[in-house]
């Protein structure tokens, strides 16, 4: 028998209330990604890992921060009629609502509690079969190759609705409703929410857009009346052991060095060059997000993923206090007050103000 935080396992079964944990952080990546990411639903059940890539688009001038995008490719839909689409998101500014914070969270307990990838070798990496066909959403029991119903979050995100009052009739379109009503409720124009749906009556429109739609993608990520991009979670360094010590972060930094090599002397096999950027990119998000969390909701802090390794190093507790300096300015990190900049001169205006009022 093996035991480690939140897993238990006797050979190949896993007992516990593992299945449940996993269950729910699967729910969730599913309900924040169709929402803010793909305005989609069955298709994200077909996904796979090899489907997502990440990219980093540069800071422009009215940045404060870069903004992080993950893209993930659509073959499979009602919809595609043989054509690959794509789902596109960025980093939400609340970290509750963040899909790619929250496809984290889920892949880091799954790969704790499966031990996926982890000991893979360089050959495996080079050999597409080996890894091109597991599933991004499954259970930690069973085939990880084979396709998730949509009826294993269906129910679940059924209940979520009821409990925020929340009608929704065909709850397998669930990203087509609520999606297209935030922007619509964010006075988005019809064209770009068309875009960002993937819904126009044209093949260029639906299967090959000419750009990002970054104006919607912004919207959907709380970044609403202004063009300039902030998020201070997002830019805060990690120390190399902790990144290192989480179910990804034990393998993923390696198996990228390995893999870069050798593709540099074959010229083959980007995919997995770029999969495992994403998955060491995600790592970093992972602890970030959990860092954020912590933070801003401590009640969130007693979920059982705070049980992993890197939650109970040396490291952490300052990590935690860096991330928490960081978002004590995050409404506006250009709305530097009077009082923080020059807090001498702030002090002899509010002594002014103060002998005016009682002169007045």
């Amino acid at each position: 028998m093996t035991v480690g935080p939140f897993r238990c396992t006797v050979g190949h079964t896993v007992i516990g209330n593992v299945r449940c944990v996993n269950a729910g952080l699967r729910n969730r990546f599913v309900c924040t990604h169709l929402t803010t990411g793909i305005l989609r639903s069955e298709s994200l059940c077909n996904a796979e890992w090899s489907d997502f890539m990440c990219l980093s688009r540069p800071k422009m001038h009215s940045d404060v921060h870069p903004m992080f995008l993950v893209i993930n490719q659509i073959a499979i839909g009602k919809t595609t009629h043989g054509r690959k689409q794509h789902g596109r998101a960025t980093r939400h500014k609340d970290v509750r609502l963040c899909a790619i914070g929250a496809c984290a969270f889920y892949a880091q307990c799954r790969f704790h509690c499966t031990g996926e990838f982890s000991s893979m070798t360089v050959e495996d990496w080079l050999n597409n079969e080996s890894w091109f066909d597991i599933k991004s959403l499954t259970d930690v029991i069973g085939d990880n190759t084979e396709a998730m119903t949509s009826d294993a979050y269906r129910d679940r995100i059924k209940d979520t609705l009821k409990a925020l009052n929340l009608p929704c009739g065909n709850l397998l379109h669930l990203g087509r409703k609520l999606g297209s009503k935030l922007l619509d409720m964010l006075e988005e124009e019809t064209k770009e929410i068309l875009r960002v749906g993937q819904w126009s009556s044209g093949v260029w429109d639906n299967s090959c857009s000419s750009k990002l739609p970054l104006g919607p993608i912004r919207k959907l990520a709380g970044f609403v009346g202004s063009k300039m991009h902030f998020n201070a979670r997002t830019v805060i360094n990690l120390p190399e052991g902790l990144l290192k010590s989480t179910p990804i972060g034990c393998w993923c930094y390696k198996a990228l060095d390995e893999v870069t090599a050798a593709c540099a002397e074959t010229g083959k096999n980007e995919t997995a060059c770029e999969f495992l950027r994403f998955m060491c990119e995600l790592n970093k998000m992972f602890l970030q997000d959990a860092a954020a969390m912590s933070v801003l909701y401590p009640d969130r802090a007693t979920h059982p993923i705070y049980q992993l390794p890197p939650f109970h190093r040396d490291e952490w507790p300052t990590h935690l206090e860096e991330m928490r300096a960081a978002l004590s300015g995050e409404d506006n990190p250009l709305d530097a007050s009077l009082e923080k900049v020059t807090p001498a001169l702030h002090a002899s205006m509010a002594h002014s103000q103060q002998c005016i009022s009682c002169i007045c």
